[in-house]
């Protein structure tokens, strides 16, 4: 195996030796999150999967320029979206703008992409079908 990183295990004690014999391509390693001033943005551009934890601060920040979400005609006071408009200084959006917004496009069964201009970053959602509670992976097939 490569060079073993020492100021960063993932286990304690044998646990490391044990995790450096498994195959490298068939694991997933996750690693203590930076300080936010090691975290500079890196100018190769990259598709990464947020999961919420440092995404508002890192589109607020311009790491990010653009960012896929979900939105329905029919409230979004806790969604993403919501946050990010409320966070971003230049944004003329909030929610009851972004609620209108996604009522024009909205089809009844089938899921539309809507594109948001939020100054620096640009947001495309996915519009949640009227007749459907919420997204199924069958909407994001589509």
């Amino acid at each position: 195996m490569g060079t073993r990183v020492n100021d960063c295990h993932i286990y304690e004690g044998s646990g490391d030796e044990l995790a450096e014999q498994m195959d490298p391509e068939s694991r997933i390693i996750l690693l203590p999150d930076a300080p936010t001033v090691q975290r500079d943005p890196d100018p190769v551009e990259r598709i990464r999967i947020m999961w919420g934890q440092r995404l508002i601060d890192d589109l607020i920040c311009g790491r990010y320029r653009a960012l896929i979400c979900a939105v329905n005609a029919e409230d979004n006071s806790h969604g993403i979206i919501n946050t990010l408009a409320e966070k971003l200084p230049t944004s003329q959006w909030n929610e009851g703008s972004i609620t209108d917004y996604a009522g024009h496009f909205v089809q009844p069964h089938h899921v539309t992409v809507v594109k948001y201009d939020m100054d620096r970053v640009k947001v495309l959602a996915l519009l949640r079908p009227a007749q459907h509670p919420h997204l199924t992976p069958e909407d994001l097939a589509e």
